[in-house]
């Protein structure tokens, strides 16, 4: 909220936020709730986007219904349908509707089944709240004891038998799983707090989450993919436009911080905005290592800012790491403590004069593309410029494969297909002799860790290597409460193909009922093939025209 009032001179009251804000419901309903408090796996997103919530209240029932308990007995399922009109919303008994309304006659939390006790059998307050904790301490014999009282009180009431042991049966089954609407309603507040900052300052809020999990590379990912879902552009570090966190550049941009620079360190990323500060952009590089002491920018953290892209406006990365002595040797020309050791350079030349000296870079080869991935991936952890993944995704969205930042509890004992690359390999040798290996996959939503046991290591060793991009499928297996891919198959990319479908040679007709697939009559038989085998899959109304040329 600080960048916020910063940037828009707005202070938000986040505990008076508008509760029936449009946008927000909007947010909720197209599932866009990465980086919502409790509301961000895809299962719950699949919900969100069925249900389409318009009311608060469906915001606190989907923090009590997002459980394994309603998602097993169908309660989440019968909700959404009857909030949409798809199921009839029904009562065991008349008086049971006053309590159960507002939920569309879905029990989901423990104070409507309070309501319903003191209504149907006519407990008492203190008989509804020692029901309460038989539910939540799942209090077997108190339980048994509570459905005497519960039928003998309904029987009293002139409720059939049949009812109340229904609705009995019914209660023991939601004591399994049971969640309080006070609990679900802190739970909801926050969740729309969230969303409502995510819906109203988009580019602010993200920032402000990817500064919060900087440390944490797997959900910086994720947010990552977010961002672009969002139209917001990731940039690499600026010397004179970044903070210490992921900066708001503009209403669609954000620029990486300092401190997610490894190698550079906080206290050096402190340095350089507060002498930018104090003092003004950065002229030029002769004006940096002039103004920002060597005790905090040294030669190793130099090179982070260049691999990383925050001096690119000085030059090519390439050419700057090239010239490094040049650098160090103009800071100590003009006095300047730059040092290569994390220590005082001008020390260490004791009383001997160095001539002052002009900062001039000499030629040389400028990087690649390749060579400013890695760098990238080797200070950052990750690809800002470019991800080499982004051109194949349509290829692997083909060929079916799941999203690793996706992926749940749920999915342990699975067989899954990731489309990515390879971004750490290493061999080992068992003490039986035999070799195996460990390697981590990345498909732009995430990374999962791999391991290939020896009989399956002889048989695809030869298809593995650093930077490898493939699809890989295995079993997914838990180690120490995180979810690892048993790999089996490793398949290679079928380039042509990815080069068919990134290219947009797959247009749509602006017509109802009919598509056009345009294909270079280079195209593979492969690929053809694999294309009638997604229609075979998707039949339908519409009408398909291929072309050849």
């Amino acid at each position: 909220m600080k960048i916020i009032d910063r940037r828009h001179g707005v202070q938000i009251d986040i505990n008076g936020v508008d509760l029936e804000d449009e946008k927000v419901y909007e947010l909720f309903a197209a599932g866009q709730t990465t980086g919502v408090f409790q509301f961000e796996s895809s299962g719950m997103k699949k919900y969100l986007k069925d249900l389409k919530p318009t009311v608060f209240d469906d915001i606190i029932a989907m923090a009590a219904l997002y459980r394994p308990g309603p998602l097993n007995s169908g309660m989440t399922e019968s909700f959404v349908k009857r909030k949409n009109g798809e199921e009839e919303i029904n009562y065991p008994h008349s008086v049971m509707e006053s309590a159960l309304k507002d939920t569309y006659g879905v029990v989901v939390y423990q104070e409507q089944i309070m309501n319903l006790s003191k209504t149907m059998a006519g407990f008492t307050g203190g008989q509804a709240d020692v029901l309460r904790k038989a539910m939540g301490k799942k209090i077997a014999e108190l339980m048994e004891k509570m459905k005497i009282e519960f039928l003998a009180g309904c029987k009293d009431n002139n409720i059939d038998a049949r009812i109340a042991e229904e609705v009995w049966h019914g209660w023991e089954e939601f004591a399994k799983y049971g969640f309080n609407k006070s609990h679900s309603a802190c739970y909801a507040l926050v969740a729309y707090q969230t969303a409502f900052l995510k819906a109203h300052y988009p580019v602010e809020f993200m920032a402000s989450l990817l500064t919060s999990d900087q440390e944490n590379l797997d959900r910086v990912v994720i947010e990552l993919e977010e961002c672009e879902s969002m139209g917001i552009t990731i940039t690499p570090p600026n010397i004179n436009l970044s903070l210490t966190g992921f900066t708001v550049v503009d209403d669609t941009t954000i620029s990486v911080g300092f401190v997610a620079i490894k190698g550079l360190g906080e206290k050096p990323a402190h340095a350089i905005v507060e002498e930018r500060e104090k003092n003004g952009p950065f002229a030029g590089l002769a004006d940096f290592v002039t103004r920002v002491p060597g005790k905090m920018v040294n030669k190793k953290s130099l090179e982070a800012l260049i691999k990383a892209g925050a001096m690119d406006e000085y030059g090519d990365r390439k050419v700057l790491l090239e010239n490094m002595e040049h650098i160090l040797s103009y800071a100590r020309s003009n006095n300047i403590a730059v040092d290569e050791n994390q220590m005082d350079m001008f020390s260490l030349l004791g009383d001997q004069h160095v001539e002052k000296m002009d900062l001039r870079l000499e030629s040389a080869e400028k990087s690649t593309k390749q060579e400013r991935l890695e760098w990238e991936q080797e200070v950052l952890g990750m690809y800002i410029s470019e991800n080499p993944l982004k051109d194949l995704r349509p290829y692997f969205k083909s060929r079916k494969v799941a999203r690793i930042g996706n992926l749940e509890p749920g999915d342990l004992g699975s067989k899954k297909r990731f489309g990515g690359q390879i971004t750490s390999l290493r061999e080992i040798t068992t003490k039986k002799g035999d070799k195996m290996a460990f390697l981590e996959i990345d498909d732009g939503s995430g990374k999962i860790e791999s391991t290939i046991f020896p009989k399956t290591y002889e048989k695809i060793s030869g298809d593995l290597e650093m930077g490898k991009i493939a699809i890989f499928e295995g079993k997914i297996d838990e180690y120490k409460d995180e979810l690892k891919l048993m790999l089996n198959t490793v398949q290679d990319v079928d380039m042509e193909a990815a080069d068919e479908l990134s290219s947009g040679k797959v247009e749509k007709v602006l017509a109802a009922d009919t598509w056009l697939l345009d294909f270079s009559k280079k195209a593979l038989k492969s690929h053809l093939q694999s294309v009638k085998e997604i229609l075979d899959r998707q039949s339908g109304p519409v009408s398909i025209r291929m072309k050849i040329q």
